[in-house]
């Protein structure tokens, strides 16, 4: 593993110091840009200098003559002079030209310099490249002092392009023509490599933990795609040459490319496949076999040149999932759409160049590139983000054996000591004559007895809260009419400043056990005020405050104090802890501070979510909601061990009255 990452690094190094070798040459002739000369007659006579262009139509060059004449077919001639002044002192030039479409002669000054494809002159078969450059080498004694000529017939029986559609155009020694290939070819060779390493490195992170598979799609993705660009790559020409078959085999990878990207992005975000897209596969998969029964190249590039189309809805589909992500707050959803967005502006400019519609240099490498390492970092903090849940859960766990064991001191403490006064009270009952002693003792085996099933209650909260690992009977209710029934009217002051249009999904029980055992906490029970306030902020938290005050502060430093401390084993800790374990199975959070030393604040925070209601009606429901207080307050009280349906039950009661009410308003 040391050394795969150790190669990524290297791999990285070596993008950011390559790049393709520029044109530092003072001695070549740019033939970019006008002054070329066209014509769709074909007459093998326009390779000489006799005949003239002048009245023929004049382009710029680099150009896709489909753009120019769509119902143009057959061949056509490209001719234009040059001056050879600045190629005197040069011992081999070359001319260079960009990827071309269509076979193509080439003539200077009427001499045949080279071919690709089939010449009528020439018995021996020539292989036919297409979108490929070409270096056509020029013999010195060809040019000619002062102004030459140089004739291009092409022909083209691709259906929407022809022609020499991207740069470079130019005379230039053949030296230089021919390493920048190679420099661009190695260079891009190098992001070939990096993403097959990027690829290999997934697949072996998949195999130590199987249940990542958005590991392993992402990793036949990248490796999918590296074999896509090694296809394209000049390089392949030189382990093999056979440009046929690499051609095929970058149409079956260009084929399958948007499953494989497809099958990560559902991996990627937890989605469920679609069985549809099973057969969208198999469509793109058949496309292959039918190109091994019509071997026809031009078939092939103007099938795929249409079917190409699609992968913008490929790639806006992409985007709309993502999107929608990050409204999930979602945060690989924001990572992802960055570079997939720059990723999809590349793809369609890609598609433009393919069909030479404009000029700019390909992005499809540098944003690809992105798009992996963004990809990478998302998936690498995914995981590390599970390491550390992974190491919560353990803490979880941790905690939760520090309940049991708390639970049976709990146990032994409360149960077994109050056990034994209720016996020897009770013996004493019996041994007494003496009605005010027996009064005495019945009235102490009674609160014992009180004592005992509020301790059973807690026994049986930790009890189910150590076997608890995720909430059910998760129930979707208004929030204010639901903390007002919640709240025991009288035993706190409290304070809602929350609208009434948000609405609280979780589990209703709990969060009434959860307000319940803060307000009868029995450390509370010294402090002369608690208040609480209920608010809640843009992010749809709900935040609970509770501000508690005693004119001793230093019976309140000593009760923070003790809430910091997990490891003590009294009740009053144990029923602490039962109170930070509910707020963690709610999805909450909690913070405990001291402010000026005097006033102890303990802050809750629940996640809310508003419905979707007209505003008039959120404002009639605050009305009603506020005359429905006054008019009913103290009316209806909950107790901490409630049953889930019964508080249900309870909640539907109650908004059914607020709708009578309501009603009885219209009317």
């Amino acid at each position: 593993m040391k050394v795969i990452k150790k190669s990524l690094i290297l791999l990285l190094f070596l993008i950011s110091c390559g790049g393709g070798k520029k044109d530092t040459s003072h001695n070549s002739i740019d033939l970019s840009a006008g002054d070329w000369y066209i014509s769709y007659k074909d007459d093998k006579n326009f390779s000489s200098r006799n005949v003239s262009h002048e009245k023929w139509e004049k382009i710029n060059l680099p150009v896709n003559i489909k753009l120019l004449n769509r119902t143009h077919t057959g061949g056509f001639w490209l001719r234009r002079a040059f001056d050879s002044d600045s190629l005197s002192n040069l011992q081999s030039v070359a001319l260079h030209l960009g990827r071309t479409f269509g076979e193509d002669r080439v003539y200077i000054n009427g001499v045949l310099i080279g071919v690709n494809g089939h010449h009528p002159d020439i018995e021996r078969k020539i292989d036919y490249y297409f979108d490929e450059e070409r270096v056509y080498s020029i013999s010195n004694k060809l040019i000619l002092p002062g102004e030459n000529l140089i004739a291009i017939r092409i022909e083209s029986n691709f259906r929407n392009v022809a022609g020499i559609i991207a740069e470079p155009v130019s005379i230039r020694p053949i030296e230089d023509a021919t390493e920048s290939i190679v420099y661009r070819s190695t260079n891009e060779m190098i992001y070939i490599a990096l993403y097959l390493f990027i690829g290999i490195f997934f697949i072996i992170q998949y195999l130590k933990k199987k249940d990542l598979k958005e590991y392993l799609s992402f990793s036949f993705f990248i490796i999918v795609f590296g074999l896509y660009q090694f296809c394209k790559n000049e390089i392949r020409l030189e382990l093999y040459d056979n440009f046929i078959l690499f051609k095929y085999l970058e149409y079956f990878l260009f084929l399958n490319l948007p499953y494989f990207y497809v099958r990560f992005l559902h991996a990627f975000f937890h989605y469920e496949e679609n069985k549809y897209f099973n057969y969208y596969y198999l469509f793109n998969f058949l496309i292959p076999i039918i190109f091994i029964f019509i071997r026809k190249p031009t078939f092939w590039h103007d099938f795929i040149a249409i079917w190409a189309v699609h992968l913008i809805l490929i790639l806006g589909y992409s985007v709309y999932r993502t999107y929608k992500k990050i409204f999930e707050k979602n945060k690989d959803g924001i990572i992802l759409l960055v570079s997939l967005s720059y990723f999809t502006y590349a793809v369609i400019v890609e598609i433009l160049i393919e069909k030479g519609f404009v000029k700019n240099e390909s992005l499809i490498d540098g944003s690809f590139l992105f798009f992996i390492l963004t990809t990478t970092l998302a998936l690498r903090l995914r995981f590390i983000g599970l390491k550390r849940g992974i190491l919560k859960r353990y803490s979880q766990l941790k905690e939760i054996d520090n309940m049991r064991v708390k639970l049976f001191v709990y146990m032994d403490k409360i149960l077994g000591s109050s056990l034994n006064e209720a016996k020897n009270r009770l013996e004493l009952i019996r041994e007494t004559k003496d009605k005010k002693i027996f009064r005495e003792n019945v009235l102490q085996i009674e609160l014992i007895y009180k004592n005992l099933q509020a301790s059973m209650d807690d026994i049986q909260e930790l009890s189910r809260l150590e076997t608890t690992s995720e909430l059910i009977y998760i129930e979707k209710i208004d929030f204010v009419d639901f903390i007002r029934v919640v709240i025991p009217e009288g035993q706190i002051t409290y304070s809602i400043k929350v609208g009434p249009e948000y609405q609280i999904e979780n589990n209703l029980e709990l969060i009434n056990s959860l307000i319940i055992r803060l307000i009868d906490f029995s450390g509370f029970k010294d402090f002369e005020n608690i208040d609480l306030i209920i608010t809640n902020d843009l992010k749809h938290n709900i935040h609970f405050r509770f501000m508690l005050y005693n004119k001793n502060p230093q019976l309140t430093q000593k009760l923070y104090k003790e809430l910091l401390d997990s490891n003590k084993e009294d009740i009053q800790s144990i029923r602490w802890e039962i109170i930070k374990e509910t707020l963690r199975l709610l999805g909450g959070k909690y913070e405990i501070g001291l402010i000026n030393k005097k006033y102890l604040r303990i802050d809750l925070d629940l996640e809310a979510l508003p419905p979707e209601q007209p505003k008039e009606q959120k404002e009639d429901r605050l009305s009603i909601s506020k005359e429905k207080q006054t008019e009913d307050s103290g009316e209806v009280k909950l107790k901490a061990n409630m049953d889930v349906k019964d508080l249900i039950l309870l909640m539907k009661q109650k908004l059914q009255s607020l709708k009578n009410l309501r009603k009885k308003k219209e009317e």
